[in-house]
């Protein structure tokens, strides 16, 4: 099976984000799954600097025994940024890298988010096999 049988890239023309002129690429899974992503790169520089991730649920709920009721949509939304674009060893990477998970169901709201800064890299670097070992107890 190859990739580009099971998906589609669609571009979506340009979007202004935080004060950014981007350009916004729509990706879709060949089976409607209920979840959009939105690719989103700098217009100067190409530079991928957004991802915006969605899937929606149908909430139901059991009324009775053998009767279900529709209660609406489960929204989870994540949406990753990256910036503060640096060279490392001859690549533009980012340094910045920031998360925002979004799940809204008909009884909460749940809003976390995270930003990394990264002031590391290491390139082919050998790796101990003894370090992917897993075990379970």
């Amino acid at each position: 099976m190859c990739f580009r049988e099971k998906t589609t890239l669609k571009y979506e023309g340009m979007k202004k984000v935080e004060g950014q002129q981007l350009y916004v690429v729509r990706y879709e899974p060949k089976n409607d799954s209920g979840s959009k992503t939105k690719l989103y790169f700098d217009a100067e520089t190409f530079r991928h600097v957004r991802t915006e991730y969605e899937q929606r649920q149908v909430q139901q709920m059991m009324t009775q025994p053998g009767v279900t009721q529709q209660q609406g949509d489960s929204i989870t939304k994540l949406i990753e940024e990256f910036s503060d674009f640096k060279p490392e060893t001859g690549l533009t990477l980012p340094h910045t890298y920031k998360l925002q998970l979004s799940i809204e169901t008909l009884n909460r709201r749940v809003l976390q988010d995270w930003t990394f800064t990264l002031s590391q890299f290491v390139f082919n670097k050998t790796l101990d096999k003894k370090q992917f070992n897993v075990t379970e107890k």
